[in-house]
């Protein structure tokens, strides 16, 4: 499962320390890269079991960072953004959290109701995939339609 959290929550809070508890024994430490909604989370890092990093972080051939800015010769993960696609069908639409693939980055969902979201048109070459709460699943993207340019990087 993917959890995400915004520190601005209780409930969120209480699961994580659930979590943390259940996974105590591990000998793998929980580390955070704090982004703006998380201004106070250095209020919880204790309380939760955490250990906040100053960005951006290395590691290996990932750089972690808050702001999804590629970086030279590393894949970037990072959030900010908060990633949504909206599906319309004939009658309705659909508003979900992604993971948004780009060459180089990807920009991962945030959840919660002050991370609010900002809705993608993912592009030709590009991946978005969809978190509906239960599962995670990969959206197709059109192709790009002829004689429209492809949008400034």
């Amino acid at each position: 499962k993917i959890y995400t959290l915004s520190l601005h929550d209780a409930l969120p809070i209480s699961l994580f320390g659930e979590l943390r508890n259940a996974v105590r024994g591990l000998p793998m430490p929980i580390a955070v890269v704090a982004g703006n909604h998380d201004r106070q989370a250095h209020r919880y890092a204790d309380l939760l079991g955490i250990e906040l990093l100053a960005e951006p972080v290395r590691a290996g051939p990932f750089l972690l960072r808050h702001e999804p800015v590629p970086e030279r010769g590393l894949h970037v993960l990072a959030g900010h953004i908060h990633p949504v696609l909206r599906l319309v069908g004939r009658a309705d639409s659909l508003r979900l959290p992604c993971f948004w693939l780009r060459d180089g980055l990807t920009v991962l969902p945030a959840f919660g109701a002050f991370t609010g979201g900002w809705t993608i048109r993912p592009q030709p070459g590009e991946r978005a995939l969809a978190i509906d709460g239960q599962r995670v699943h990969e959206i197709p993207v059109p192709p790009r339609e002829r004689g429209r340019p492809a949008p400034l990087k």
